[in-house]
């Protein structure tokens, strides 16, 4: 066997063990296989770096970083408001809906890119509406991959495809070329899963499972469900100062809801409070019903030394 093949067999095999058992991530898995085809010689290094002059992998990772700000500003939270008072809990129309969004979407963009865009949207109809997860995620990706086929730049697939008939002195598609196929195709899948989903789809749900009374405040008062974490290093400027002479909330646009140091928590920290090096602390942005948010984790805190005890 020629030593290339053998090599890149191995290469292969080292990627798929990492890949299956999650040694490292996924991103850091890419990166070392790109490194070790240039190590071995089986690629130069320009050749194992043209991957990233890719219009597809640029795009991918444009989207997965535009979906993480997504899920880190909270618009999804207010979209999955938007769904669920739109068509309720029932979990037929959620996945209709859902899948027609994420299908017309992923005609535009790489349909994975659809999907982690909608991901954590996903997540919170799961837990505003108490819909398992895992029957809303494998309708969502059959519709992110159907709906690539809307359009010639929604699946690498299709673009590879363009790019091989321009290679060979042919013309390529345009762009709506394949749209009313991919339509009946997106149309057929979507229709499948909204009369036999709860036939196929799996149904994860814990029999019996019980709100606790944090989620029923949370969901009560309508409050955010991603806080944000920050540690104050050594060398921090926030050091000695108090949360007004910080200025962090004209400055970031900032609530400090707790400052923890070791075991001690402090909820809803008073302005004169001093932050210290060591301290991790808990906020999210200022709103209309932050200051809600404030009083209910206190109250949160208050409960969960009831049920505790």
């Amino acid at each position: 066997m020629d030593p290339a093949i053998l090599t890149v067999l191995m290469i292969l095999i080292a990627t798929v063990v990492m890949l299956v058992f999650e040694f490292v991530r996924i991103d850091v898995v890419a990166i070392l296989c790109m490194l070790a085809l240039g190590w071995t010689g089986v690629l130069t290094p320009h050749e194992a770096l043209s991957g990233f002059s890719s219009n597809a992998v640029i795009a991918m990772m444009a989207v997965m970083i535009l979906g993480q700000g997504i899920a880190k500003t909270g618009i999804m939270d207010r979209f999955s408001r938007a769904i669920l008072k739109k068509v309720g809990t029932n979990r037929r129309r959620v996945i209709g809906l859902m899948s027609v969004f994420v299908g017309m979407l992923s005609g535009f963009i790489q349909n994975i890119g659809a999907a982690v865009l909608f991901l954590p949207g996903i997540l919170n109809i799961s837990r505003r509406g108490k819909i398992p997860v895992s029957a809303l995620i494998m309708p969502i990706g059959f519709a992110a991959i159907l709906g690539g086929t809307l359009s010639m730049v929604g699946s690498g697939p299709l673009i590879l495809i363009n790019d091989l008939l321009r290679n060979a002195g042919m013309a390529p598609y345009g762009l709506f070329s394949v749209t009313p196929v991919g339509m009946l195709l997106l149309l057929a899948g979507i229709g499948f899963f909204f009369m036999f989903g709860k036939f196929v789809l799996p149904d994860s749900a814990a029999p019996g499972k019980s709100v606790s009374e944090q989620e029923k405040l949370i969901e009560a008062l309508q409050l955010p469900h991603h806080i944000w974490h920050y540690s104050i290093p050594q060398s921090s400027a926030l050091a000695g100062k108090t949360t007004e002479q910080s200025g962090i909330w004209q400055k970031f646009n900032l609530h400090i809801l707790g400052i923890c140091r070791g075991k001690e928590v402090e909820y809803a920290p008073w302005r004169e409070t001093k932050f210290e090096s060591g301290q991790a602390l808990a906020g999210a942005p200022i709103s209309m019903a932050f200051f809600t948010g404030a009083i209910a984790m206190v109250l949160t805190r208050v409960l969960s030394i009831q049920e505790a005890y």
